[in-house]
């Protein structure tokens, strides 16, 4: 926003009081990245409703990871018949695929919010993602948050809000190689 500075990182949201309209977005780049979202703001008298979508998905920039520490157990165990588990050399999972989905209402004093926000990713760089054959981790966040405001004089605003927030992450990791579950 205009007032960040030193590195500050401002983040202006829009709500049906600082946009009115529709807008469109969509973009896309390297390892087959494609980024969407639209945002909506409209007030009708005393009632204003915005919401906004926004997808994301990457391939992400797989790297090749040439040998990992069982790479190096390999090379020592082989001599005594004991076949290499080590799938590398082999790219990493770094694809990732997000949707964000919010919606806000505001209505004479009463605010109503709420966001849906799923996100599936690939494993990591690191032992278990290079021993793993299909490594996963899944985030959803849900918040649903109401607000009234009332004011009782001139100098004086009682508020009062509910707020729900679940989050579930789950890690769905297969680190051991083919043949060895």
């Amino acid at each position: 926003g205009t007032n960040a500075f030193v590195g500050v990182i401002n983040i202006v949201t829009y709500t049906s009081e600082n946009f009115d309209g529709i807008d469109v977005t969509a973009s896309g780049g390297s390892f087959a990245t494609q980024d969407y979202s639209l945002t909506t703001g409209h007030t009708i008298g005393d009632l204003g409703i915005s919401t906004s979508f926004h997808f994301a998905d990457t391939d992400g920039a797989r790297q090749l990871i040439p040998l990992d520490a069982q790479t190096l157990v390999d090379r020592v165990v082989v001599a005594f018949g004991v076949r290499p588990i080590s799938l590398a050399p082999r790219a990493a999972q770094t694809e990732r695929r997000s949707t964000d989905v919010t919606a806000q209402a505001t209505y004479r004093g009463f605010t109503l919010n709420t966001r849906v926000h799923d996100e599936e990713a690939g494993g990591f760089i690191g032992r278990i993602d290079i021993l793993g054959t299909s490594n996963t981790l899944e985030n959803r966040q849900i918040l649903v948050d109401a607000a009234q405001r009332i004011r009782l004089n001139q100098r004086t605003n009682l508020a009062v809000s509910f707020s729900f927030t679940q989050n579930e992450i789950e890690e769905n990791l297969s680190p051991l190689p083919p043949g060895f579950a």
